[in-house]
């Protein structure tokens, strides 16, 4: 048995939230987990607090980005030529729409952007 009386605050501290803890368990069925999610439409929100130029950069950094890491050398050519040189402002444009009225991330409009524009 434990004598109170001789214990010290730092000793009585721990024990007492162990003996609380233990006392105050609830059943396993009822613990809840909740985890923050993500605001889907985070990268909108992003966008639209920045000028229409700097958007219009962000997304083609963003696309510098995946076509340098795209695997195939091939492929990277085809999309260097449709994103960053000739039409490069109609596959932004169609991306930038996809943000705002889909509410997707970057990273998901701009792969349905480049759906069918690449093999």
């Amino acid at each position: 048995m434990i004598d109170v009386a001789k214990m010290t605050l730092r000793a009585a501290t721990p024990l007492a939230i162990a003996v609380a803890a233990l006392a105050a368990d609830p059943p396993t069925s009822q613990a809840v987990l909740s985890i923050a999610q993500a605001n889907s439409c985070s990268d909108a929100y992003q966008l639209k607090n920045i000028a229409f130029d700097a958007r219009m950069t962000a997304v083609m950094m963003y696309y510098k980005g995946f076509i340098q890491n795209a695997g195939d050398r091939e492929r990277q050519d085809c999309l260097r030529t449709h994103v960053l040189r000739d039409g490069g402002s109609v596959v932004i444009d169609r991306t930038m729409d996809l943000i705002d009225s889909q509410c997707l991330p970057i990273e998901a409009a701009a792969r349905q952007a480049l759906a069918d524009l690449c093999p």
